[in-house]
This record gives C-alpha cells, sequence and structure tokens, in this order.
C-alpha cells in the first residue's frame, strides 16, 4: 500500500509499551528499539476506512534481532449504481443498503430523483452485498451478493426493483413416513425459455425427489 494510506499500531500484550508510526514509500513501516521477549500485536488501519484493519497478535523479537512482519490490508474502493423499475424508472426514495461490508460513510442511503446511489470507502472484501427496496411497495425488491471491489476502483452496481418471482412448494421424502417441506423461490423472472430446477439430495439412498421442475418464461407466480 501506498505512502500515508495506513498507520500501523505496535502495542505489548501487559500494556507496557504502545508506539505507532505511519508508513512510508511501498507501505514499508519500521519500529527500532522495540523491548525483545515481551509478546506485543501489530495493526494496521486503513486511511480511508478505519474498519478496515489487520491485526497480528502474539509477536516477539529476540535481543538484537530483527522481525519481518508484513500486514496485508483489505482493498478498500466505491459503490455506486442507479436503482430503477423494470421500466427503467429511476426510484428516488428507494432504500439501499450494503450488507456484510464496512462503509467510511453511511452503510444505508436514499437515492434522490435520479435512483442514484453512491458509498465511499467501502471495504472491498471478502464478498459482500447491496440490496434495495420500494419507499412505498416493500414488494419491490433487489439485492445482489458476492460483490468485491479492488483498493482504490470504483464498481458500478445497478439495482432494478421487481417483485419476487415464483414460489413452488416442494418436498423430500427423508425416511418412510417422514416427508421434510420446503420451498423452491426464484427472485426474478423466469428468463425466456423457461427454467428448469434439479434438485440434488445430500442424504444417499434415503431421500426421493422430483427431478425437475419447469418454470415457463415470464412467469411471477404459480400454483
Amino acid at each position: 500500500v501506498d505512502a500515508f494510506t495506513i498507520d500501523v499500531g505496535l502495542t505489548a500484550v501487559d500494556g507496557s509499551f504502545r508506539t505507532s508510526v505511519r508508513a512510508g514509500q511501498e507501505g514499508r513501516f519500521t519500529f527500532p528499539l522495540v523491548p525483545s521477549e515481551r509478546p506485543f500485536t501489530l495493526r494496521a488501519v486503513h486511511r480511508l476506512n478505519r474498519f478496515a484493519v489487520r491485526e497480528v497478535s502474539g509477536l516477539t523479537v529476540a535481543n538484537g534481532g530483527t522481525l519481518t512482519q508484513d500486514l496485508v490490508l483489505p482493498p478498500v474502493g466505491r459503490v455506486e449504481g442507479r436503482v430503477t423499475l423494470a421500466d427503467g424508472t429511476p426510484v428516488s426514495g428507494a432504500r439501499v443498503e450494503m450488507v456484510g461490508t464496512t462503509s467510511e460513510g453511511n452503510t444505508l442511503q436514499l437515492p434522490g430523483t435520479d435512483g442514484r446511489f453512491s458509498f465511499f470507502a467501502v471495504q472491498g472484501a471478502p464478498p459482500f452485498g447491496v440490496r434495495a427496496s420500494h419507499p412505498t411497495d416493500p414488494s419491490l425488491r433487489r439485492g445482489v451478493a458476492g460483490l468485491t471491489v479492488a483498493d482504490g476502483a470504483t464498481l458500478t452496481q445497478d439495482l432494478v426493483l421487481r417483485a419476487p418471482g415464483i414460489t413452488l412448494p416442494a418436498s423430500i421424502l427423508v425416511s418412510p413416513g417422514s416427508t421434510r417441506a420446503f420451498d423452491i423461490t426464484l427472485s426474478d423472472l423466469a428468463p425466456t425459455g423457461g427454467l428448469t430446477v434439479t434438485l440434488v439430495s445430500d442424504i444417499p439412498g434415503t431421500a426421493t425427489v422430483t427431478p425437475s421442475i419447469v418454470i415457463p418464461s415470464g412467469a411471477a407466480a404459480g400454483t
């Protein structure tokens, strides 16, 4: 990480000493005169997001020795996009939330008349999600998971609000006389040509399932 991006702190486990430095060129840092044979913790904090940290505990350095310990910070970037209806109409006042990550700003936004949102200083890994819901019709919503953003980069993720897709009741025979019920739900409309859902049992030899269910294209509700 380049210069002036991270602060690195060094703290003794017993609290007997504490110090900090700012990383220089190429992200390098040095702590001189660290007391030997005393366990300590190194902790680095990203300048753009105080929640993006990396900490390594239980470290010691031998008397007169040198310890090399690299710290790999999570990436911090920007996430932006636009909330619309299926016909392209922007949704003003939609509730847009970041899920499973941190941001130096708010993790909840209400876009204006153009439907646009922008989250800055977002921790870009591990994977996170973003979701939106209509301000007056809670059935219109959209969520996307498994997102990542590289350090210093911008991820554009538009969200098209739709009503939930088809939900089909299903069941699985787990043992003679014992059936377990569950639902199969699509978060969006079925694509052109329909969709085949295949059910696979993880209980070999004891379960029977329907091999496949074909959902017609455009289906939004079913019986």
